[in-house]
């Protein structure tokens, strides 16, 4: 299901971002990437928000913190990083 993964527009926006030097300015169309929230990931996976908020600690989960500082995160999941979680979690050991 997943083998044509690294075609997505999401993947492709993802690896553009890889190549880019920090003070390049870009060609590419100014667009947001697609961050969903750690409580929707929630209601996707039927577990709790602070259950989500664990996996994210626990690196299992990629997140972006954009709250103002460590004590109060502010978690934002891309996502094609909460595909490959998924992906992580249910291909074969």
């Amino acid at each position: 299901m997943m083998e044509g993964a690294s075609h997505t527009p999401a993947a492709k926006e993802r690896s553009w971002q890889k190549t880019a030097s920090a003070g390049e300015r870009s060609s590419q169309p100014d667009r947001a990437l697609p961050f969903i929230t750690p409580a929707e990931v929630a209601t996707r996976l039927r577990v709790t928000p602070e259950q989500v908020r664990c996996l994210i600690r626990q690196w299992r989960l990629e997140a972006i913190n954009v709250g103002t500082g460590p004590k109060r995160p502010l978690y934002r999941i891309t996502q094609q990083d909460f595909e490959d979680f998924l992906f992580a979690r249910t291909k074969p050991k």
